[in-house]
């Protein structure tokens, strides 16, 4: 590759360079060049003014000022934790506590990488000021020797010295900050690489607990009590336990404060619609009483606190994304109380027992959890938890207990399946413990427990958000809003339809947690959703179609969200002129269909800039073989623009007439009066010869035609004319009224009547002819008969031809 450049001024051509002669010259640095002395004032101003925005950017921001109180701290407690001597004795420490220190330290690496980040960007824009700042120092370092040389005068040689003094304390600042920046940069990096190395041998230890599932790993019960030289007694082990999960979570508390007061917020503010809620149920002011279904569902109305407590706790699990474990069995443990409090209003009165010996069992798994983390303590919470529940469920499966009262077949049947499923895994789990295989009755035991715990848990905070969701849609000041007044049902069933979806991803989530296998399933869905194939020049993954599908529906769903939000909520309160709201709802669905369509094409990996000559050729083809269908389009936008056509409009298009009911992208829909409905191209409407009865306004002129006798008084019968139409409601007052008598028909007097109505014209029109004819027949006035020629021949009787025959006889 060659770079040639031309010479304008002698037109002539340069030969060709090497691309690598022509780096090392842009590389070399330009030589300074002391400043004239004419300008040094001028360039001093302006070496002042980039000084005064290199300090500024020396000002320490948020995020170093917390990195360089917080480290010290973190270095010292991290030292002092690693040097417990937890870690010389790792496979003393139940399967529980391993997995506890694997989450913390994978924590406390996150956090050192998150300080990385803005110590990087701080490094980057010292090293942009130190190099600006040499390049400062070298030009009025020859500026000054310049000054002196040429014996300018000693004003400007004393401005050259000061401003050269000032660069240089400028300079010192930079270089003090770029050393503690590499500091903290080598501690991290040095803190990182400890980390690492105690997260491999905790994973070790892991893997090595894992391997003696089915294997005698400890001695029978009854001697594993023997204090054994170099760990702690059993106190001991629960204090120290203990001592850790408080110091965990203080320090949590302490580091990630916005958060916990975030949580604290959110807690504060539904425990306050809650308390307004029970007031106004208190008052009977929240819903109608007849409505028997909120009732049901508003179980928890009357316990505020346990409800807020709960719904925030739901909420905090999203905030407190990488909380250590301590602050999640914190949690866990917070969340049986108000479960505790809502369990009359959800469960039966048979259950109601079971579940209460049930909440009993979690609150003894979680303490188990915080204060088990040696194996010896791990053993002796799962025989206690085993003895419990074995005596409890087999009296509970006797005959003739409380469980055959339960008059739902189905939940008979589950109820005893699920009874008989968790007295065998208790009783393996107490079997395998006493006899030394530990570790598969600890994961029995405690994957059984946190099942039982997510399943009862996530199951009454999903019923207490479905009734929240219906008592916020079905309380009274809700139904002051026209959306939720008119799809108030289909509201419900979307919201607990996503509510269910959430409550089961987060039940697996916690499953998968629970078993160890959380990270196994993430990485296998992550390679699923990076598994990709090439087609010609567009490499397309799974992800990108899963986020394609994802961004259309999404789109659909917005964009029906807000066209029914604007149409029904918004423009039903503004007074906009006519077809305005019309022509706003489509181009906002418009709007947001076409970004939601690039961004679905954008996520699928496609980049449409490669397209735009085939794009281009298409555009020929398609211009021609769907010419009809952009004809539609278009004079659908011009529908829109102009409004010729509004909906419910009274058209005539052809032979069809009746109202616009849809005006869509290709076609508009007329509804006639019979209740068909006719689909009409939006170009008819445009093209062709189209009658709108209400395009400027609703009023319409009546004529009705009246016929009357000859010899009735005509004043008399347009008085009556003008007083039906005055009396009735349809008739509009203005314009007025009128009536004309038009002349003498053959054999009628002829009138009309013209009125003018805006609304009902059918049944106006008809109560306007009834009320004429009954008017003019009360009045006395007759209507004309039509006149007719009559031919009549004279028969003769057969008494008059019977004379006439004996006449003729006797002549």
């Amino acid at each position: 590759m060659f770079l040639c450049s031309g010479v304008l001024s002698a037109q002539t051509i340069e030969l060709p360079k090497p691309q690598a002669d022509i780096e090392q010259k842009v590389s070399e640095p330009e030589k300074s060049v002391a400043i004239p002395i004419t300008k040094i004032s001028d360039r001093a101003q302006e070496t002042y003014i980039v000084l005064n925005k290199i300090d500024a950017d020396l000002e320490i921001n948020t995020e170093i000022q917390t990195i360089n109180k917080q480290l010290p701290l973190f270095l010292s407690s991290t030292n002092r934790e690693r040097s417990s001597w937890i870690y010389q004795s790792l496979n003393s420490l139940s399967t529980r506590k391993l997995q506890k220190l694997h989450h913390d330290w994978n924590m406390q690496l996150n956090k050192l990488e998150t300080w990385k980040e803005p110590l990087l960007e701080r490094s980057e824009i010292l090293e942009k000021d130190s190099r600006q700042i040499e390049e400062m120092v070298e030009l009025w370092k020859i500026t000054g020797e310049s000054a002196v040389t040429s014996e300018a005068p000693e004003i400007i040689q004393e401005r050259t010295k000061s401003t050269l003094d000032q660069i240089r304390q400028t300079e010192t600042k930079i270089i003090e900050q770029i050393r503690v920046l590499l500091t903290f940069k080598d501690q991290i990096s040095e803190q990182e690489l400890e980390i690492t190395k105690l997260i491999g041998l905790i994973q070790n230890a892991e893997a090595h607990s894992r391997t003696r599932l089915f294997v005698y790993n400890s001695p029978p019960l009854w001697k594993a009590t023997q204090v054994v030289v170099g760990i702690p007694g059993v106190g001991s082990q629960i204090f120290e336990s203990w001592t850790y999960f408080l110091k965990m979570n203080k320090e949590y508390f302490n580091t990630d404060r916005g958060r916990c007061v975030l949580h604290i917020i959110i807690f504060t503010a539904f425990l306050a619609i809650m308390i307004y809620f029970s007031l106004r149920n208190r008052r009977k002011r929240l819903f109608e009483e007849t409505d028997k279904d909120l009732k049901a569902s508003a179980f928890f109305i009357s316990c505020p606190f346990s409800t807020a407590l709960l719904i925030s706790v739901f909420f905090g699990a999203m905030i407190h994304i990488n909380r250590p474990t301590a602050f999640g069995e914190l949690i866990t443990l917070l969340v049986l109380f108000p479960i505790l409090r809502l369990v009359p209003g959800i469960f039966s009165s048979e259950l109601k027992k079971p579940i209460y010996f049930l909440t009993g069992l979690c609150f003894l798994n979680i303490t188990g959890s915080i204060v088990g983390d040696y194996i010896l303590v791990q053993r002796l919470l799962v025989f206690l938890i085993s003895i419990l529940i074995i005596p409890i469920v087999a009296w509970w499966l006797r005959p003739n207990s409380q469980i055959y009262k339960i008059k739902s077949r189905l939940a008979f049947r589950l109820t005893i399946i699920f009874s008989s499923l968790v007295l065998f895994i208790s009783l393996v789990s107490l079997v395998t413990n006493l006899i030394g295989i530990s570790y598969l009755g600890y994961v029995l035991t405690y994957g059984m427990m946190n099942i039982l715990y997510n399943t009862f848990g996530i199951y009454v905070i999903a019923l207490v958000l479905e009734g929240f969701v219906v008592l916020l849609i079905r309380r009274r000041g809700a139904q002051s809003l026209h959306i939720v007044k008119s799809f108030s049902k289909k509201m419900e069933r979307r919201i607990i339809l996503f509510i269910h979806l959430y409550a089961i991803f987060f039940w697996l989530r916690m499953i998968f947690s629970t078993f160890g296998v959380s990270q196994y399933v993430w990485d296998w869905i992550l390679q699923i959703t990076e598994y990709s194939w090439t087609l010609g020049t567009i490499e397309i993954a799974v992800g990108a179609i899963f986020s394609f599908i994802i961004i259309l529906i999404i789109t659909i769903f917005m964009s029906r969200l807000v066209r029914t939000f604007l149409e029904v909520e918004i423009f039903t309160r503004l007074r906009l002129p006519r077809g305005v709201p019309g022509a706003i709802s489509m181009l906002v669905r418009y709007a947001i269909i076409g970004i939601g369509s690039f961004l679905a094409i954008s996520a699928i990996g496609i980049d449409l800039s490669r397209f735009g000559l085939l794009a281009g050729a298409m555009g020929v083809g398609l211009g021609f073989g769907l010419r009809n269908i952009i004809e539609n389009f278009v004079s659908g936008l011009i529908i829109i623009f102009e409004r010729p056509i509004e909906l419910n409009d009274t058209v005539v298009v052809g032979d069809v007439i009746g109202n616009v009911s849809r005006i869509g992208i290709r076609s508009s829909t007329v509804k006639t009066f019979d209740g068909s409905e006719v689909i009409v191209p939006n170009a008819n409407l445009i093209t062709n010869q189209v009658t709108n009865w209400t395009m400027s306004d609703r009023q319409r002129r009546i004529q009705l035609p009246v016929k009357v006798a000859f010899g009735n008084d005509p004043h008399k019968v347009l008085e009556l004319l003008h007083k039906v139409a005055r009396d009735h409601p349809g008739v509009m007052e203005f314009p007025k009224p009128q009536a004309f008598f038009n002349g003498f028909g053959d054999n009628y007097l002829d009138f009309t009547l013209y009125y003018w109505v805006s609304d009902n014209i059918l049944q106006t029109k008809s109560e306007m002819a009834l009320g004429v004819h009954d008017t003019i027949k009360n009045a006395g006035i007759d209507t004309p008969r039509s006149k007719g020629d009559f031919n009549l021949k004279i028969i003769d009787t057969p008494d008059k031809l019977q004379n006439k025959d004996k006449g003729d006889k006797y002549n």
